[in-house]
């Protein structure tokens, strides 16, 4: 498994990358905020309940995350598509992400596999979801990696600790090879 290398929360600290301000906090320069997993609960439950709206809810966070985090690892770091992703893995790991590593990666043909353990979502529903959980985590993966890879990309989580696995695990590639799976891994774009 990846793990993060040293405390990268006191790197970050230490670089001026995250910032406590009152009533504020900024990460890579970007507003964040901290609060309990229930406010991210709230929504996947619902999304579970009413899979209609899953598509529509990743998408708009698909694109929300687009130009931030992708732009924001292009500029602080020069790496290949790959690091760029691991560096990701790295940074969410200590924000309550699970901890993700890179199982398979082709830079040719843009897709891959990941995997990731504890995810926040699947790990409290853990065997009760109908339908895969970290909806979130997916659309902050295709997002950023749209800006990494310069190619329209999405994620489809094949595996999910709210279905009783023990790690959620994640399958990315073009959108126009994705959509071919829409059948075979419904309501997920």
């Amino acid at each position: 498994v990846f793990l993060m290398s040293g405390n990268l929360l006191d790197k970050l600290l230490l670089m001026r990358e995250l910032k406590f301000e009152p009533g504020k906090i900024s990460l890579l320069q970007h507003r964040s905020f901290m609060a309990t997993i229930a406010v991210i609960n709230s929504i996947a439950l619902y999304m579970d309940q009413h899979p209609d709206s899953i598509a529509p809810i990743y998408l708009g966070m698909k694109n929300m995350h687009k130009d931030i985090w992708g732009d924001t690892l292009k500029k602080l770091y020069h790496l290949a598509p790959n690091e760029y992703l691991q560096k990701m893995f790295e940074l969410s790991s200590p924000l309550g992400w699970g901890t993700s590593e890179l199982l398979k990666y082709d830079d040719k043909e843009t897709e891959g596999i990941f995997r990731t353990y504890d995810a926040p979502v699947g790990s409290s529903f853990k065997g009760k979801f109908k339908y895969p959980a970290e909806h979130f985590w997916r659309a902050i993966t295709a997002g950023t990696g749209v800006s990494i890879f310069n190619k329209e990309i999405d994620v489809i989580e094949t595996k999910c600790i709210a279905h009783g696995e023990s790690y959620c695990e994640f399958i990315f590639m073009p959108v126009e090879k994705a959509v071919l799976s829409k059948d075979k891994y419904p309501y997920q774009f």
